[in-house]
Formats: structure tokens, C-alpha cells, sequence
């Protein structure tokens, strides 16, 4: 299975420039035009990859979102990889996931984060989550935990640790749901809706960011008869969907599989040098009642030179109160899109809570 590549630069903002000279009005129209036909060919593409497995990837980006990319990544690696034990120690136990009712913060191996809720073995990995701020908004926003050197003496070299590692992560957040926000565009285009029928819905979304570092699963047992091979009975990330709207990935590292109903098998994903890979969530699926797929996928570190695997992974969602009962009037979906069984109306939280087992945060919140 080969992963599409599109080029949604005609959906971003590239060319602004507040001293641009003056176009006359027939090249402006000339160049509407051309722009118009350059992102209808987007949005076609985008359907096609949409329809057949909901997973691509996206380049054009500017060289800012690529460098704001490239801090991140170095932010996420200084983190998990920190020589500090003593600082390290102290922030993981501080600001632990399970210290947040909306689990962000640091997650060890074996806390709790499993991809299959199901699982009864830890999966191999750590992670690091934030997500969009601003208690009393949805129950999906509040506080972040950030690292913080308050109770060490010497501050020094933690102290701008610190005060990088959240302005970037900030930076990278903030980044990630502008080009969410453009690739909803094209979505919405291809839908043959408006488009900005999504990025209406996307004003507060609910969005989350989780930072990833996998060790890889096949250890090895040196003697002196030489070396061999022990796979571990841990995996990186089990056979999983995701339950929202768009995901957006960066890897640093061959590990994302995805599965293929034609082939009947697992493919893995490579990573594309200055590209973003986008899949679409269960949500998506459900909204377009099947026509966009949410596709199986699951995360091997299969490394044999002991290379860790780290990602970013940036779920953009819509709304809490985004309603998913109104694309039952464009391209012949049902009138039974985002309706439950008694007829009420579905809102894109609502969905998210349910299909994490996290319902009781409604009540919570009130």
C-alpha cells in the first residue's frame, strides 16, 4: 500500500507579505482562478486518499512550520533522554499523568496509556501529553503540566530545559492546528461542502498533542558464542483506530503500520522528509457515514541497530459542541448521521468521551 503525497501549499498562507506591490484587478482575478483549480485538484486527491484508506501525507509546508517541527523533535528527544536523574525523577512524580483528570502530563511504561484499552501486557513505551487550555470551556480543556525546576538549588541549565521545552511544544501546538485548520479546508472541499464548514466548527477544538519514545522490541543477548536475537512480549502500540477527527504525525523513524483490507495485511509506513503524515479518525468515518475511512494501524519498533523511535502525534478535533448531524444533507449521507437511537443530536465531545470511556467528565464538569 502506497501512502499518497499531496501538496496543500494552495491552502496555506505562503505569500503573504503586508508590502506585496499592487495587482492589477484582471491578474488578481487570473490568479484567483488558478489557485481555485489548484486546490480543487488538492481536494480530489485528498477524496481519493480519503475513500480508499484515510491516510496521507501532506508537504508544501513553509519553512517555519519545518523548523518549529525540528525543535519539537529535539525538545521531545532532550526530554525522554534527559541526563539529569535527579530532575527527571522529580518531574515524572510530580507531574504524572495520573495526576490530571484528562491524563496529561508524563506517562511511564506500563502506566496506563496501552493503545488496546484491552491488554493485559504494558506496552513499550513513554509519553508526554498536552492539550488545548482553558478550564470551564469544554470538559475536554484544561491545565497543562509542565516541567518546573522550583525545588532545586541550582537551576541553571534546568531552568532553560524548562522554559524551551514548554515554549516549543507551545509553538509546535499552536503550528499543528493552523495546518489542521487548512487541511479541514481541503477536507471540507472535497466533500463538496464549504470550506470552511469544519474550521467554523474548529474555533475551540479540542485538540491534544502526545509525544512518544519507543525503544525498540528486539533486544539482544550477547556470550561468547556471539550474539542473538530476543524479541521481547511487549509491542510498541497494538492494532488500534482513532476515535477523532484528524490525526497528524511526525516520526523520526520506521515503526507505523497500516492495515490494507485489499492486501490483508500490514504495511509499514515510511517517513517523508519535511512532510506531515495525516490519518482520519473514527469520527470522520462516522460523520461521512463510512465514506472516509478511519484505518487500522499499530506502531513495531522492529530497529536491529537499537535506535528509539519518537514521534508527535497531534489529534485535531473539533468543537465539544460541534453537532455531527449536519452533513446528512450534502453528498447523500443519511438523515441518521450524528443521531442516536432516540434522535438526539451527537456533538463531536460527546463522541470522543463515549468512545474513550470518559462520559463521567460531563458530570464533572458541571
Amino acid at each position: 500500500m502506497k501512502v499518497p503525497v499531496i501538496d496543500v501549499s494552495p491552502f496555506l498562507d505562503l505569500t503573504h507579505n503586508d508590502k506585496a506591490p499592487i495587482i492589477d484587478n484582471n491578474d488578481l482575478r487570473d490568479g484567483r482562478k488558478h489557485l481555485e483549480r489548484r486546490q480543487t485538484e488538492v481536494a480530489n486527491q485528498m477524496r481519493s486518499a480519503c475513500e480508499s484508506h484515510g491516510f496521507f501525507y501532506i508537504t508544501g509546508l513553509a519553512d517555519e512550520s519545518i523548523t518549529i517541527m525540528s525543535k519539537a523533535i529535539s525538545q521531545i528527544r532532550s526530554f525522554f533522554d534527559n541526563e539529569n536523574e535527579e530532575f527527571m525523577k522529580h518531574y515524572k512524580e510530580k507531574c504524572a499523568s495520573n495526576n490530571s483528570k484528562l491524563f496529561r502530563g508524563y506517562t511511564q511504561t506500563g502506566g496506563g496509556n496501552n493503545c488496546v484499552a484491552t491488554s493485559k501486557i504494558p506496552e513499550l513505551k513513554e509519553s508526554f501529553t498536552i492539550g488545548a487550555e482553558g478550564e470551564g470551556k469544554s470538559p475536554m480543556h484544561g491545565p497543562n503540566l509542565w516541567p518546573s525546576v522550583e525545588d532545586f538549588s541550582e537551576k541553571g541549565e534546568e531552568k532553560e530545559f524548562c522554559q524551551s521545552f514548554r515554549h516549543d511544544m507551545t509553538k509546535y501546538f499552536d503550528q499543528l492546528l493552523k495546518i489542521s485548520r487548512h487541511v479541514a479546508q481541503a477536507l471540507a472541499l472535497s466533500l463538496n461542502l464549504d470550506s470552511n464548514f469544519f474550521t467554523e466548527r474548529m474555533v475551540e477544538p479540542v485538540a491534544q498533542l502526545v509525544a512518544f519514545k519507543y525503544p525498540p522490541e528486539v533486544k539482544y543477548n550477547c556470550n561468547g558464542e556471539g550474539c542473538h536475537e530476543e524479541e521481547t512480549k511487549q509491542i510498541s502500540c497494538g492494532e488500534h483506530t482513532d476515535c477523532g477527527f484528524l490525526t497528524l504525525l511526525v516520526q523520526t523513524a520506521p515503526g507505523l503500520e497500516v492495515y490494507s483490507k485489499v492486501t490483508k495485511s500490514w504495511h509499514i509506513v515510511e517517513p517523508v522528509d519535511k512532510a506531515i503524515l495525516v490519518n482520519l479518525g473514527d469520527l470522520t468515518q462516522f460523520w461521512t457515514k463510512g465514506n472516509y475511512k478511519s484505518t487500522p494501524h499499530r506502531v513495531h519498533n522492529r530497529s536491529r541497530d537499537d535506535t528509539d523511535r519518537y514521534s508527535l502525534v497531534f489529534f485535531a478535533n473539533c468543537d465539544f459542541n460541534a453537532q455531527l448531524d449536519e452533513l446528512s444533507s450534502t453528498r447523500n449521507f443519511s438523515d441518521s448521521i450524528g443521531r442516536a437511537e432516540d434522535d438526539v443530536v451527537i456533538t463531536a465531545g460527546e463522541y470522543i468521551l463515549e468512545k474513550l470511556g470518559l462520559m463521567w467528565l460531563m458530570n464533572d464538569s458541571t
